[in-house]
């Protein structure tokens, strides 16, 4: 959820500085903000190849004003009986090449290193934790996750199904 929360940052952004575009916005669910429409330029400004200048053009959208709390994602688990990706071993049609007895539910975690580390170098900042899920973001030594806290560990086809459950969409 955090990926989607950072795309309706960089969208909302976007929109900001582009020029307003009129438009009705549509019925919004509860909890949602109108999100106007507009043009902006996107990518570097330095040049760089892999990401060139161009124009983008959004029409008007409405995005949830917050982020899914993990009270939200546990009434769709209660009602669905999802199961998340971190809460089930991963799959060998998922990771082929990964030894069975490696096979354990878990997630990553951030792990700040004890002295400095290069920041390209992300396994220093993360560490794999068998049984950390949306329920136990930091393992389940940890605290449980606070209801009113955004839900986190979950994977984008998590995500999905939430959103697919809730009448949404994620952001694209």
């Amino acid at each position: 959820m955090r990926c989607v929360l950072a795309c309706s940052v960089l969208v909302a952004a976007a929109a900001a500085q582009a020029k307003a575009v009129v438009a009705t916005p549509a019925e919004p669910t509860a909890g949602m903000v109108w999100i106007a429409g507009g043009e902006a330029m996107l990518g570097s400004q330095n040049g760089d190849r892999d990401a060139p200048l161009h124009k983008v053009r959004l029409t008007g959208f409405w995005l949830d004003a917050t982020e899914v709390t993990n009270a939200q994602f546990a009434q769709f688990v209660q009602a669905t009986g999802y199961v998340t990706d971190a809460e089930k071993p991963p799959s060998k049609e998922d990771v082929p090449d990964l030894p069975d007895d490696q096979r354990i539910a878990g997630s990553l975690v951030f792990t700040p290193p004890p002295d400095a580390a290069d920041l390209r170098e992300f396994w220093t900042w993360w560490s794999f934790v068998p049984g950390a899920c949306w329920r136990y973001p930091n393992g389940p030594a940890g605290a449980p996750a606070a209801s009113d806290h955004p839900v986190v560990q979950v994977s984008y086809r998590d995500a999905v199904a939430y959103a697919k459950w809730a009448g949404k969409r994620l952001p694209t």
